[in-house]
């Protein structure tokens, strides 16, 4: 009957109205962790923009404590060759044959020479090849930095061992951008002794970083790396790849 519908009818309302609270409850508990979570990553952000390591200060300390004619070994050979001046004895470690970093931030030249992409920096690709050069080149100057030390896509790995068993650290720039000094010849390893090295330093804010990506991720916005800018005494490359 209509009375007996009616009756049914209030009483799924009844129980929909005790169910609601519960249910936001739920969704709470849910979306809240979120919500927590995002507001750490942006604020993190907003105290920590994206901007590269600091390459400038290490190399001007290079630039000040260099003899003439020491190699420098560095990650980012246009901020090298803007601080120094000149590609001379300049070296740029793009990382192991094969990796993507390499392919895509190096060329070949017409006779034949691999160089970096802004340059024209004498490139190294090769662990060995690297644990040679500083073998036969006393004072040599490696500057790099920690994330990349630490990052599959950059040196970690044999690249990473080598650096770490045949330098020093002399000094240290803002953001982990680390000065070293080839060791004594006498103390030296010998090429072939070299192997993967230890484990990848840990990063005290990799949590953070994480959600910070994450919020990022959500909000379409341009790429944080700049276009590479043109380097005074560099060939011109239209399309050239923002440093790495």
């Amino acid at each position: 009957t209509r009375r007996g519908a009616g009756r049914r009818d209030q009483a799924r309302s009844r129980q929909t109205t005790r169910l609601r609270p519960a249910t936001l409850v739920a969704v709470a508990a849910l979306v809240l962790p979120g919500l927590v979570a995002s507001g750490m990553g942006v604020a993190w952000r907003l105290g920590n923009p994206t901007v590269d390591v600091d390459y400038v200060t290490a190399l001007r300390y290079v630039a000040d404590h260099r003899e003439a004619g020491e190699p420098v070994f560095v990650a980012l050979p246009p901020s090298a060759y803007l601080v120094l001046g000149s590609r001379r004895n300049l070296y740029f470690l793009a990382g192991t044959e094969g990796q993507a970093r390499v392919t895509r931030y190096t060329r070949v030249t017409e006779l034949g020479r691999t160089v970096d992409y802004w340059t024209g920096t004498t490139t190294v690709t090769d662990p060995g090849e690297l644990c040679g050069l500083l073998r036969r080149r006393p004072g040599a100057w490696v500057v790099v930095d920690t994330p990349r030390l630490n990052a599959v896509w950059a040196y970690r790995g044999e690249m990473t061992a080598t650096i770490r068993a045949m330098t020093e650290e002399i000094s240290r720039a803002p953001g982990g951008v680390r000065v070293l000094r080839a060791l004594p010849e006498d103390e030296l390893p010998a090429c072939d002794a070299l192997g993967d090295g230890p484990p990848a330093e840990p990063d005290p804010l990799a949590a953070l970083k994480a959600l910070a990506t994450v919020a990022a991720r959500a909000t379409p916005e341009a790429s944080d790396v700049p276009e590479a800018s043109a380097t005074p005494g560099a060939s011109a490359s239209p399309g050239a790849p923002p440093a790495t």
